[in-house]
């Protein structure tokens, strides 16, 4: 069999090694004019015309970033030809015979999919954990087979042709997101409901409370549907009168949860949600409750680093969309420095903006694409705002954020926005940020 891996970064890299291993004839097709590390006896298709005359293919491998669209306009002598098109994330579905508890949604994926895996694994369970938070789901087939469960962090890239859906399916809050990707937020929807679409009877779906986008994304599904939301009662897990509620029973107090912010109560009643199913019912409160206690932080979620002279130093740049940073900036309740901006995917900031000036910033340093953006969005409500954009360089930027701190403040580190451009991915943004704030004497 003849197989097209189309694009040859992380997951591409890792699809080429499954694929090769099991004898098929590779060929890796990337826009770069040349790329590294390929395996012996792996064709190339590179430069501009690296998906052209894709039809002698049997297989074609789609990464994540990958949109079919591109596929379909360079071959228009094959107008079937996304019917040879998978994924990674299709192929893990079909060949894993684990269980798979699979996190969507716009914000809140990787701590929900966090706080599972600590439930989980509270509960005795061997848990494989996999996606964007984890590794490429290939390479981690074999592990994920003698798992007793997988927890899957799933994009809509990755949803948007599955034909096979997960044994539990969580959508979290939606909102507009990736729209220099998708053709506009009907798609972004669509895309997300595909996880849904194949669930059968005994499977479940899991919808944000209150939120129509969430419950309109699930709704295809025919397993079973439930809510969450950690104010509404009338939700399947829900918060009221300081304890958390299933299904009517009091499992834990709302004091157990130590992550801050009222998005993360959000993300613990939806991961409470997914994995209560799984529990010894008698152990069940136990077990959340032990569970909640030990989940005090996750890298770049909000993660204090340092304090330095009466000044802490907050670590959030997995916060990527102004939903995530708006959610940080009601968690933090000191007065902030903020370090906002990067690479443009097409979302409005306006609201975001908005809640800088509504809540306790005291200065913003902005960077990238949107800190143009955003501070336009700030002067044009409030001209005299203290607005620093000049900064060329993370350690630049720490260095500025600690000259106009005082006491008692925090700079916090939530851009609203992706890391690419300036740095590699939110990981590189968040490591340059803690060697910069490392510096500092």
């Amino acid at each position: 069999m003849k197989v097209a891996i189309l694009g040859f970064g992380q997951q591409g890299r890792s699809a080429t090694r499954y694929y090769a291993e099991r004898g098929y004839e590779i060929t890796v097709c990337d826009q770069a004019g040349a790329v590294a590390d390929i395996p012996a006896g792996v064709a190339l298709q590179l430069g501009a015309g690296y998906l052209n005359d894709l039809d002698r293919f049997d297989l074609l491998v789609r990464t994540p970033f990958m949109q079919p669209d591109k596929i379909t306009s360079a071959n228009p002598q094959a107008p079937d030809i996304l019917d040879k098109v998978t994924t990674a994330t299709d192929e893990f579905f079909k060949c894993v015979s684990t269980p798979i508890l699979a996190v969507t949604g716009t914000k809140g994926k990787g701590t929900t999919c966090l706080l599972s895996e600590a439930i989980l694994k509270q509960a005795g369970l061997k848990v494989c954990l996999v996606g964007n938070i984890g590794v490429p789901p290939l390479d981690v087939l074999e592990d994920a087979n003698a798992a007793d469960i997988v927890v899957f962090e799933i994009a809509s890239f990755q949803t948007m042709d599955l034909t096979r859906s997960p044994q539990v399916g969580v959508c979290l809050n939606m909102s507009p997101e990736h729209l220099d990707w998708h053709k506009d937020y009907e798609d972004y929807l669509s895309c997300k409901a595909q996880l849904f679409a194949n669930q059968r009877a005994g499977d479940k779906a899991i919808f944000a409370a209150g939120d129509k986008d969430s419950e309109r994304v699930v709704s295809g599904s025919s397993g079973r549907i439930v809510s969450y939301g950690s104010d509404n009662e009338q939700a399947y897990v829900h918060i009221a009168t300081g304890s958390i509620y299933v299904d009517g029973r009091d499992v834990a107090k709302a004091s157990d949860i130590k992550l801050l912010g009222r998005h993360n109560r959000q993300n613990v009643c939806a991961a409470i949600a997914a994995c209560y199913d799984y529990l010894p019912p008698d152990e069940a409160p136990a077990i959340i409750q032990t569970a909640l206690r030990n989940c005090t932080g996750f890298p770049s979620r909000l993660e204090p680093i340092r304090e330095l002279r009466g000044v802490t130093y907050i670590n959030d740049s997995y916060a990527s969309a102004p939903e995530a940073s708006i959610a940080a900036l009601e968690a933090v309740a000191a007065p902030k420095i903020l370090i906002a901006g990067g690479h443009d995917k097409g979302v409005d900031m306006g609201k975001f903006a908005d809640k800088i000036l509504a809540s306790n910033v005291k200065h913003v340093i902005t960077i990238g694409k949107t800190g143009i953006e955003i501070a336009r969005l700030i002067r044009k409500s409030q001209p005299d705002f203290s607005i620093v954009e000049d900064c060329r360089s993370m350690q630049e930027v720490v260095e500025r954020a600690a000259g106009l701190a005082a006491a008692g403040d925090a700079v916090l580190l939530s851009t609203a926005s992706a890391s690419f451009g300036m740095f590699k991915n939110y990981n590189d943004r968040a490591d340059q940020f803690k060697q910069a704030v490392g510096r500092l004497d």
